[in-house]
């Protein structure tokens, strides 16, 4: 079964990385504007998304992290 992100948790993540950069869900949000990053609306069950109510799956956020330059291996330790 994949792992889900929504994009208050990719957020977080991205965050945390050492080069000190702070990402707000809007700055994920603008990837899902652009066409960059692919969601879907979290369903209903699922608590604490945030502010936007979408996810994306482990895989196509790695590659999307990936063509972007991040260090993936070190953002899903």
């Amino acid at each position: 079964m994949d792992k889900y992100y929504t994009l208050s948790e990719i957020a977080r993540m991205l965050s945390k990385m050492k080069s000190g950069r702070f990402f707000t869900e809007d700055s994920v949000w603008g990837w899902v504007r652009k066409g960059e990053l692919q969601t879907e609306r979290v369903p209903p069950y699922v608590q604490s998304w945030g502010r936007y109510p979408y996810w994306t799956d482990e895989a196509h956020l790695r590659g999307v992290l990936e063509s972007k330059g991040y260090d993936v291996e070190s953002i899903f330790e």
